[in-house]
Parts: C-alpha cells; structure tokens; sequence
C-alpha cells in the first residue's frame, strides 16, 4: 500500500496500487498549492493506525470543491470549505441541537444531504470499521 501526505497534516489517505498514488499526489499538488505533498509505501498496519481513507478509482483523485452548508433558525448558510480529492471529500448530513449541517463536493450534494437530515432528524452514531473486527 501506499499512504499520502499533506505538510503538517500528516497522511490523508491510501492507494493499493502506486499508479493510484502518483495520481492522488499531482491531484492534491493541484488542490494545494505550496503544500509539501508526497507518498510513500507502508504496510497496511499503517494505513489501519493512520485511519486514512483508501482511495480505489482514478474517481477517487480527482480535484473537487468540499461545501458545507447549515441550516439555523430557518436561515441556510453555504460556504466553500477546501479543494480536495473526490475520494477524501465529507459527503452527508446530520443534525446537532437546532442546528442541521449538510456536506458534499458540490454546493447542491450538500444541500441535498441537509434536507435528508432534516426530514430523518437526529440519528445515533455509527461505529467505525476496524480491521482487527475482520481478522480471524
């Protein structure tokens, strides 16, 4: 596997396959300018330690804008957050006090994931992956 880094951020995702890694690397080379950016292989202890997003498609690297929008006391609010890779963007909703917040890569995805959480209301959290859940 291969883990890619951002500056300070340390490692924001993975690749299966080097080819995969290369792309991602121009990708977010592109997405942010002036950011040391760069990849290196691990092994998949790694990628489980870092809880980095694994990146499967040339889909996944492309340059996307990441929008939030919010929905407070009836007023909705929309800002474009970061460039980023499709792969890496937050996409989805949730509801948190009078508050309603939508993610998505474009500004109408992330509305539509605020009216979803709108109409579904408060939901309980989701537990993570874990690989060690898998492994027998």
């Amino acid at each position: 596997m291969h883990l890619i880094y951002v500056d300070s951020e340390g490692p924001v995702a993975a690749t299966y396959t080097e080819q995969l890694a290369e792309r991602a690397v121009l990708s977010l080379r592109a997405a942010k300018p002036g950011k040391r950016i760069w990849r290196r292989q691990a092994p998949v202890e790694d990628v489980e330690r870092y809880k980095v997003e694994v990146l499967l498609t040339p889909a996944d690297t492309r340059v996307c804008d990441q929008w939030e929008v919010r929905l407070k006391d009836g007023k909705l609010e929309a800002r474009q957050r970061e460039q980023t890779l499709a792969g890496l963007a937050m996409r989805g909703g949730h509801v948190t006090g009078e508050i309603v917040w939508g993610f998505g890569r474009h500004r109408g995805e992330a509305e539509q994931f605020l009216w979803k959480a709108k109409k579904e209301g408060p939901q309980e959290p989701t537990i993570p992956f874990r690989l060690e859940d898998l492994v027998i």
